[in-house]
């Protein structure tokens, strides 16, 4: 089967009870950390480690890039104090990155031999790096003593010819975030289909807003791609296919939405921003985002009640509403000084009690099984975020995991701008995508 495929097996996994007894989960960060991360513990990976490595025994530094969010970065430097404070002979050099130059700084720091030791990697850099020689197997070290606590949709990313080359951290996938109380001004419900959208686009324009904001990028086309049938690559078949008719008319539908007043344009430069914006006044009903807006959009005055925002699936087209999985990894540079402490901090990082925290924190999705397990009984009102995109992440698409992949979204931003500006039509910007792909995939890829 081709890839982007239907990923089915998260509903298990996700089971949540609705029993209101008190969680461990809700223990002050630092606390949980330290206590479910005890030197010799074996849940979550968190104690772990190689013969020859004792705990007590290592030292040293470990530098570790940070590419989360600024309302992330809370939790993590916690997580990060917790370890320190656990172990005292290892120091972590923490360093924020910005994650939109974090891919290119990571790649250049790597060909100079001065990259870091551990880096929190976007889902689709992670088979680039490993293809370019700049991470470590991690197969035989304790980061994979547990590797079936992990989601195998989450785990995919970090699979590559044969080899394990990092762990997920976090995962998600984009759904229909919608602001109550304005489609309630409005008299209508969250859109289960474009249609719905298009028939309740008047009503929401009469309360003052458009129904929603049309794609903000390249990769946010995706859902209206994925809605009507239509795919990145097939890589069984090895062809392009981002302009076959099905994906075109995704393209088409979004463009349609524009056209007839029931989606806000995007802003030329800057359009994920304002997209935010406009949703956190109040000005526009739903978007198209992930758990990673959530902590953004909960900061708008419109959202002073969180109950007001919902996740709902992304809308049905001629096919099943579908987003594509993204998400983090943490990846171990293949020239890390001190790859034992690494390791160790990566399984401390990533351990079941600091998923939970970062999820009670920030609303982020964990990989870990045993994470959701402790998180069915938390009473903290951030968790219900969690719950909410279960049913987005049932739905959510996998991407072809190729080192090629990051480079596919350029093109798509560059094509998807000309589109909703009328420099091409939605059949003239596919098929340049495709040109643009054909030059950097595998010489046996067409688009014929």
């Amino acid at each position: 089967m081709g890839v982007p495929m239907q990923v089915k097996r998260w509903r298990a996994a996700w089971a949540w009870r609705t029993s209101a007894r008190a969680s461990a989960a809700t223990l002050a960060a630092a606390a949980l950390v330290l206590t479910a991360c005890s030197a010799g513990s074996s849940s979550g990976g968190a104690g772990a480690t190689s013969a020859s490595a004792d705990p007590s025994s290592l030292s040293g530094t470990v530098t570790f890039w940070d590419t989360s969010d600024a309302t992330e970065t809370t939790a993590m430097k916690s997580i990060v104090a917790a370890f320190e404070q656990q172990y005292p002979n290892i120091a972590i050099d923490y360093q924020k990155v910005d994650a939109a130059k974090a891919q290119g700084l990571f790649k250049d720091a790597a060909r100079a031999g001065t990259a870091p030791d551990l880096m929190r990697s976007e889902v689709s850099w992670t088979p680039e790096f490993a293809s370019l020689g700049y991470l470590q197997p991690l197969d035989q070290t304790p980061l994979a003593s547990d590797i079936g606590d992990y989601l195998s949709p989450a785990l995919a990313s970090n699979q590559f010819q044969g080899q394990l080359w990092g762990v997920p951290q976090v995962t998600d996938a984009a759904g229909l975030l919608c602001n109550k109380a304005l489609l309630d001004k409005a008299k209508v419900s969250a859109p289960k289909s474009w249609d719905d959208v298009k028939k309740g686009g008047p009503a929401m324009l009469a309360a003052g807003a458009n129904f929603i904001y049309a794609p903000a990028t390249g990769y946010f086309t995706l859902p209206f791609v994925y809605s009507m049938g239509g795919d990145m690559l097939n890589t069984t078949t090895k062809k392009v296919v981002i302009n076959d008719p099905k994906a075109v008319s995704g393209f088409q539908l979004a463009l349609d939405l524009i056209k007839d007043g029931s989606a806000q344009a995007p802003s030329f430069g800057g359009a994920y921003s304002q997209q935010q914006e406009l949703f956190k006044q109040g000005k526009v009903g739903c978007i198209v985002n992930g758990p990673w807006a959530v902590s953004d959009i909960l900061s708008g005055p419109a959202f002073t009640n969180p109950e007001n925002l919902t996740v709902n699936l992304i809308p049905d087209g001629t096919a099943r509403g579908s987003s594509p999985i993204g998400g983090q990894n943490l990846v171990v540079y293949a020239g890390a000084d001190n790859k034992e402490a690494t390791y160790l901090f990566a399984q401390f990082l990533n351990s079941t009690a600091s998923q939970v925290t970062v999820a009670e924190s920030d609303s982020l999705l964990p990989t870990r099984k045993s994470a959701y397990d402790q998180l069915k009984a938390s009473t903290v009102p951030r968790v219900r975020f969690v719950r909410d995109f279960q049913p987005v992440m049932d739905r959510a698409t996998e991407r072809p995991w190729i080192p090629e992949l990051s480079l596919a979204y350029p093109s798509m931003d560059e094509q998807w701008v000309r589109m909703y500006t009328g420099g091409v039509s939605a059949q003239q910007g596919a098929d340049n995508m495709a040109t643009a792909w054909l030059e950097f995939l595998p010489s046996d890829y067409t688009d014929q």
